[in-house]
Protein backbone atom coordinates (compact mmCIF):
# COMPACT_ATOMS: atom_id res chain seq x y z
CA UNK A 1 0.00 0.00 0.00
CA UNK A 2 1.62 3.32 -1.08
CA UNK A 3 0.38 6.67 0.76
CA UNK A 4 0.58 10.07 -1.34
CA UNK A 5 -0.43 13.68 -1.63
CA UNK A 6 -3.83 13.08 -3.94
CA UNK A 7 -4.97 16.09 -6.22
CA UNK A 8 -7.28 15.75 -9.28
CA UNK A 9 -5.22 14.77 -12.19
CA UNK A 10 -4.76 16.76 -14.91
CA UNK A 11 -6.23 14.81 -17.35
CA UNK A 12 -7.67 11.44 -17.77
CA UNK A 13 -7.93 9.27 -20.49
CA UNK A 14 -11.33 7.18 -21.27
CA UNK A 15 -12.29 4.58 -23.43
CA UNK A 16 -15.32 2.97 -25.59
CA UNK A 17 -16.92 1.97 -21.50
CA UNK A 18 -17.42 5.79 -21.30
CA UNK A 19 -20.05 8.41 -22.80
CA UNK A 20 -19.84 12.16 -22.82
CA UNK A 21 -22.47 13.43 -20.36
CA UNK A 22 -22.99 17.15 -20.51
CA UNK A 23 -21.97 18.80 -17.00
CA UNK A 24 -20.54 22.29 -15.86
CA UNK A 25 -19.06 21.76 -12.64
CA UNK A 26 -16.60 18.69 -12.94
CA UNK A 27 -13.18 19.76 -12.22
CA UNK A 28 -11.97 17.93 -15.77
CA UNK A 29 -14.18 19.10 -18.76
CA UNK A 30 -15.61 17.21 -20.57
CA UNK A 31 -16.97 14.53 -18.29
CA UNK A 32 -17.36 11.17 -19.47
CA UNK A 33 -19.52 8.83 -17.18
CA UNK A 34 -18.99 5.11 -17.52
CA UNK A 35 -21.50 3.28 -19.53
CA UNK A 36 -22.01 0.75 -16.06
CA UNK A 37 -22.43 3.69 -13.72
CA UNK A 38 -24.89 2.67 -11.18
CA UNK A 39 -28.09 4.45 -10.58
CA UNK A 40 -27.19 6.34 -7.94
CA UNK A 41 -24.31 7.61 -9.11
CA UNK A 42 -25.85 8.74 -11.92
CA UNK A 43 -28.31 10.75 -9.84
CA UNK A 44 -25.77 12.49 -7.25
CA UNK A 45 -24.41 13.72 -10.35
CA UNK A 46 -27.41 15.19 -11.25
CA UNK A 47 -28.26 16.69 -7.34
CA UNK A 48 -24.27 18.14 -7.89
CA UNK A 49 -25.08 20.09 -10.76
CA UNK A 50 -28.16 21.32 -9.33
CA UNK A 51 -26.44 22.34 -6.55
CA UNK A 52 -24.01 24.11 -8.50
CA UNK A 53 -24.32 27.55 -6.98
CA UNK A 54 -22.48 25.89 -3.66
CA UNK A 55 -20.25 23.96 -5.65
CA UNK A 56 -17.04 24.85 -7.26
CA UNK A 57 -16.05 21.35 -8.58
CA UNK A 58 -16.38 17.60 -8.18
CA UNK A 59 -14.91 14.84 -9.86
CA UNK A 60 -15.69 11.73 -10.40
CA UNK A 61 -12.91 9.61 -8.74
CA UNK A 62 -11.90 6.37 -10.71
CA UNK A 63 -11.80 3.07 -9.21
CA UNK A 64 -8.72 1.30 -9.47
CA UNK A 65 -5.78 3.25 -10.88
CA UNK A 66 -3.05 4.24 -9.17
CA UNK A 67 -3.78 7.76 -9.74
CA UNK A 68 -7.31 7.57 -8.10
CA UNK A 69 -8.23 8.29 -4.58
CA UNK A 70 -8.45 5.52 -2.17
CA UNK A 71 -9.06 5.08 1.61
CA UNK A 72 -7.58 2.05 3.02
CA UNK A 73 -9.72 -0.65 4.79
CA UNK A 74 -10.10 -4.16 6.31
CA UNK A 75 -12.21 -6.72 4.35
CA UNK A 76 -13.97 -9.08 5.93
CA UNK A 77 -11.33 -11.51 4.85
CA UNK A 78 -9.03 -9.16 7.13
CA UNK A 79 -7.38 -8.12 3.93
CA UNK A 80 -5.83 -4.52 3.75
CA UNK A 81 -8.01 -3.07 0.14
CA UNK A 82 -7.57 0.09 -1.09
CA UNK A 83 -11.76 1.59 -1.24
CA UNK A 84 -12.06 4.51 -4.09
CA UNK A 85 -14.14 7.18 -3.12
CA UNK A 86 -17.03 7.60 -5.96
CA UNK A 87 -17.37 11.52 -5.70
CA UNK A 88 -14.57 14.33 -4.34
CA UNK A 89 -16.17 18.05 -4.16
CA UNK A 90 -14.79 21.01 -3.34
CA UNK A 91 -17.96 22.88 -1.79
CA UNK A 92 -17.66 26.66 -1.78
CA UNK A 93 -18.21 27.06 1.97
CA UNK A 94 -14.41 25.60 1.82
CA UNK A 95 -14.55 21.88 3.30
CA UNK A 96 -13.75 18.91 0.47
CA UNK A 97 -16.55 16.49 0.67
CA UNK A 98 -15.51 12.65 0.11
CA UNK A 99 -19.16 10.53 -1.07
CA UNK A 100 -19.18 7.11 -1.95
CA UNK A 101 -22.57 6.49 -3.40
CA UNK A 102 -24.67 3.57 -1.96
CA UNK A 103 -28.02 1.75 -1.27
CA UNK A 104 -28.52 0.25 2.28
CA UNK A 105 -27.33 -3.29 1.66
CA UNK A 106 -25.81 -3.08 -1.73
CA UNK A 107 -22.42 -3.56 -0.81
CA UNK A 108 -21.17 -6.28 2.01
CA UNK A 109 -18.19 -4.51 2.78
CA UNK A 110 -20.45 -1.41 3.03
CA UNK A 111 -19.94 -0.89 6.84
CA UNK A 112 -16.01 -1.43 6.75
CA UNK A 113 -15.48 1.25 4.27
CA UNK A 114 -18.26 3.82 5.95
CA UNK A 115 -15.85 3.56 9.20
CA UNK A 116 -12.91 3.22 7.52
CA UNK A 117 -13.67 6.81 5.60
CA UNK A 118 -15.09 8.31 9.04
CA UNK A 119 -11.79 7.35 10.24
CA UNK A 120 -9.61 9.01 7.41
CA UNK A 121 -11.79 12.26 7.75
CA UNK A 122 -11.21 12.39 11.14
CA UNK A 123 -7.53 11.54 11.07
CA UNK A 124 -6.66 13.98 7.22
CA UNK A 125 -8.95 16.86 8.22
CA UNK A 126 -7.36 20.06 9.35
CA UNK A 127 -8.11 23.70 10.11
CA UNK A 128 -6.83 24.56 6.33
CA UNK A 129 -7.92 21.59 4.54
CA UNK A 130 -11.05 20.64 6.36
CA UNK A 131 -13.13 17.33 4.93
CA UNK A 132 -16.29 15.80 4.99
CA UNK A 133 -18.19 13.34 3.70
CA UNK A 134 -19.16 9.27 4.23
CA UNK A 135 -20.87 6.66 2.39
CA UNK A 136 -24.09 8.61 1.00
CA UNK A 137 -27.33 6.65 0.30
CA UNK A 138 -30.38 8.38 -1.80
CA UNK A 139 -33.41 8.51 0.16
CA UNK A 140 -37.10 9.03 -1.68
CA UNK A 141 -38.07 8.81 -5.05
CA UNK A 142 -36.39 10.35 -7.99
CA UNK A 143 -37.98 13.58 -8.21
CA UNK A 144 -37.92 13.90 -4.51
CA UNK A 145 -34.57 12.77 -3.87
CA UNK A 146 -32.13 13.39 -0.80
CA UNK A 147 -28.70 12.14 -0.02
CA UNK A 148 -28.12 11.30 3.62
CA UNK A 149 -24.95 9.90 5.23
CA UNK A 150 -24.19 9.11 9.11
CA UNK A 151 -21.84 11.03 10.75
CA UNK A 152 -21.01 7.99 13.40
CA UNK A 153 -19.35 4.83 13.16
CA UNK A 154 -21.39 2.33 11.74
CA UNK A 155 -22.36 -1.78 12.29
CA UNK A 156 -25.57 -2.03 10.18
CA UNK A 157 -26.18 -0.49 6.59
CA UNK A 158 -29.42 -1.20 6.68
CA UNK A 159 -30.39 1.04 9.36
CA UNK A 160 -30.09 4.65 8.11
CA UNK A 161 -32.20 6.61 11.25
CA UNK A 162 -30.84 9.43 12.40
CA UNK A 163 -28.87 9.78 9.16
CA UNK A 164 -28.11 13.92 8.06
CA UNK A 165 -29.16 15.37 4.65
CA UNK A 166 -26.22 16.46 2.70
CA UNK A 167 -26.85 19.63 1.91
CA UNK A 168 -24.14 21.52 -0.40
CA UNK A 169 -25.05 25.03 0.74
CA UNK A 170 -24.48 24.83 4.50
CA UNK A 171 -21.10 23.70 6.26
CA UNK A 172 -21.49 21.03 9.51
CA UNK A 173 -21.91 22.19 12.47
CA UNK A 174 -18.90 20.15 13.68
CA UNK A 175 -16.74 22.03 10.71
CA UNK A 176 -17.07 25.58 11.39
CA UNK A 177 -15.07 27.92 12.96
Amino acid sequence: MEHSEWDVPKERIYNELYQLRGVDYHALVPFYEGFRASNPEKEFVTFLEKNSTHIEWWYKNGDKNKEDFAVTYEDSDGKIRGFFVDFVIKLKTGPIALFDTKTPGSDAEFVSKHNALINYINASSKPEKQLLGRVIVPKGTPENRTWKYCDNLINNSLDTTGWVSFEPSITPKNLQV
